[in-house]
């Protein structure tokens, strides 16, 4: 940008609308001049002389009465075509005001066509100077060598506000928009035009660094995915800006372009709460939240929040993970207005003493067991402290729970309880298989539990993996080519498994629906083409990131099941079943846990896993391996 552009685009407010005045006093001027030339004649020296009153008075009128009519208060940029209806209604009255000085004042010769044409010749002049304006602007930032060139994916009213919003940014140059109508191609929105998907190549080329801005709220998820997979064929990076309220109200700045949602790499649509469902869970209730500061538990604290608890008792046995949650959920609730209760505890849920003290100081009607390990290879490496903490854990807690009357307690498992090849899904089944048998002889509190596959987001998804990877440009690191998962936000899993408590009936294993699996090869590769980079593969090997494929990690599976048995029956919730699956008799499964209870006392993961295999279905440890020394410690 040349320094006399950059001094006039830096001008402030004040002095740009003076310019504006000054142009429009001049223009006004010639206006005059011409039409008089036009209907008399160039004028003689002694006529000049009679009109200067006139020629110095008309030009200062002119910008009085523009201003009154509002012209000024339009920005540059911002000009369309309503700027005509503005610009149209002041020169008539312009023109109106001459006409009656010319009627009352006799002492000057003015033909009485000359406001006509004074009005007809300046319309045109004015305009035209506004064109030549937004143009010079536009210009002068879309010359700027650190302006960043967008194009919007979108033509509905939402792409439209997103240009008008665009305007006000000195960072970003809006090209024009996207749209895949063919009979929208070659139109033009705020002057942009608006392109076909085939030339989005054609626009690479024109446009280095072109990013894609995806304007599309209101359309499905599927509709997202399935835009999002059409422009990986170009070589540009997607993203969206912050929502239009938040720039409004000043919290975010248009230039803060963001990657795209990752429910929106999902390619699913979540479905709305049962908003009675919420209010017979949560409202007026105590609840008690173990786990609270991991991913799943802080997120149900969030909801609970926002559903006018009586309390919120939030656990958890790390003071970093609570301290987090506590200064999420606080500001969380501030910025809403949200008015809650919540007490944060520091206890380990294997703690009887501590978690019988907690029960019955604050007496929950609820209770959201998320309190786990869960990583599955640090699971394998700590074989006793994994038994320890989501199987025995879980027996001590469920056990106060129903001893002090507590109205729901509801397991939070996960799907890979199902056929577990690992030590974490092994010890998850086995908690459901307690649960399942509290039911049988605790009919003063419903127990159940809730399954469902990955969290998008949580920490131990692979999204923030990928997205740390692909920053620091990589590799990629992908365990296997062909593994699947099921993935879910964490806010849609946390709304399913609250509504999911009170559905039960009692025993219940609900099953959340997790729509079709992902290939996390897939994921990675959309990833990496979403950030504006390719795949360096040896089919493209001057590509920018590499993926690397590290082999199956101890335990792992290449897909997961959310199902044991067969014919799921649905609930009241389209996104909510339940599974017909086997329990083991109170006896049986009471003798059993009393063995893995010695065996950790004496640290015998060798004894403890042999009882784990004979408790859950088709468990076998590593499909009988040795087990690791430190296992053993």
């Amino acid at each position: 940008m040349e320094p006399i552009q950059q001094k006039i685009l830096g001008l402030s407010r004040f002095y740009k609308r003076f310019l504006l005045m000054a142009n429009d006093a001049v223009l006004s001027f010639f206006a005059l001049w011409i039409s008089f030339s036009l209907r008399v004649g160039p004028p003689s020296a002694d006529y000049f002389a009679s009109l200067i009153t006139v020629l110095i008075a008309v030009p200062i009128v002119s910008v009085f009465c523009l201003w009154m009519t509002g012209l000024y208060n339009y920005l540059l940029r911002e000009i369309d075509l309503r700027i005509l209806n503005t610009l149209a209604f002041g020169i008539i009255s312009i023109a109106l005001l001459f006409s009656i000085f010319n009627f009352f004042d006799s002492t000057i010769f003015i033909p009485r066509s000359i406001p006509i044409i004074f009005a007809i010749v300046l319309f045109p002049l004015i305009g035209v100077s506004r064109i030549i304006g937004r143009w010079y602007y536009r210009q002068a930032m879309g010359l700027h060598h650190n302006t960043q060139p967008v194009v919007i994916y979108g033509t509905s009213d939402t792409g439209i506000n997103t240009a008008a919003v665009l305007d006000y940014s000195r960072d970003l140059y809006l090209v024009g928009f996207i749209d895949d109508d063919p009979s929208l191609k070659g139109s033009k929105i705020k002057g942009r035009l608006i392109y076909g998907t085939n030339e989005l190549a054609e626009l690479c080329v024109r446009f280095p660094n072109l990013r894609v801005l995806v304007s599309i709220s209101n359309a499905s998820a599927k509709r997202k995915h399935q835009i999002i997979e059409n422009l990986q064929a170009f070589p540009v990076q997607v993203v969206s800006i912050p929502p239009l309220n938040e720039i409004a109200d000043g919290t975010a700045r248009v230039e803060n372009l963001q990657e795209i949602d990752i429910q929106d790499l999902l390619g699913r649509d979540s479905v709305p709460p049962i908003e009675e469902l919420f209010h017979q869970a949560l409202q007026g209730k105590t609840v008690f939240v173990s786990g609270a500061g991991g991913s799943i538990g802080s997120e149900i604290c969030s909801q609970i929040a926002a559903n006018h608890p009586k309390l919120i008792i939030a656990v958890d046995n790390s003071e970093l993970a609570l301290y987090g949650l506590q200064q999420k959920l606080i500001s969380k609730m501030h910025e809403e207005g949200i008015e809650s209760n919540v007490e944060f505890k520091l206890a380990d849920i294997t703690n009887e003493i501590a978690v019988r003290h907690l029960i019955k100081s604050y007496k929950p009607d609820v209770v959201y067991h998320a309190a786990a390990y869960k990583h599955v290879p640090i699971a394998e490496k700590n074989i006793l402290s994994t038994i320890q903490n989501n199987v025995l854990g879980t027996y001590s807690f469920a056990n106060i729970c129903a001893e002090e009357k507590v109205r729901h307690f509801i397991l939070i498992s996960t799907d890979k309880a199902v056929r577990p090849t690992n030590v974490m899904g092994a010890s998850k089944r086995l908690a459901e298989l307690v649960i399942q048998m509290m039911h049988q002889s605790h009919k003063n509190t419903i127990f159940s539990m809730v399954r469902f596959g990955n969290v998008l987001g949580s920490s131990g998804s692979v999204i923030p993996l990928f997205r740390k990877q692909i920053e620091a440009g990589g590799p990629v690191t992908v365990t296997h080519p062909k593994v699947i998962r099921f993935f879910m936000t964490i806010t849609e899993a946390a709304q399913l498994v609250i509504q999911s408590g009170f559905i039960s009936k009692g025993g219940d294993v609900f099953v959340l629906d997790m729509g079709e699996q992902i290939t996390i090869d897939q994921l990675a590769r959309l990833m990496i083409q979403l950030s504006g980079k390719t795949v360096r593969d040896k089919d493209h090997p001057n590509g920018d990131i590499e993926i690397v494929y590290t082999g199956l990690r101890p335990g792992e599976k290449l897909y997961e099941e959310l199902l044991i048995g067969d014919n799921p029956e649905a609930t009241i919730h389209p996104k909510i079943m339940v599974a017909n699956e086997t329990s083991i008799k109170k006896p049986v499964l009471q003798k059993n846990l009393r063995s893995l209870q010695n065996h950790i006392a004496v640290q015998d993961a060798v004894k403890a896993i042999t009882v784990m295999e004979q408790l859950v279905e088709g468990f076998k440890y590593k499909n009988g391996k040795t087990l690791p020394d430190d296992s053993c410690n």
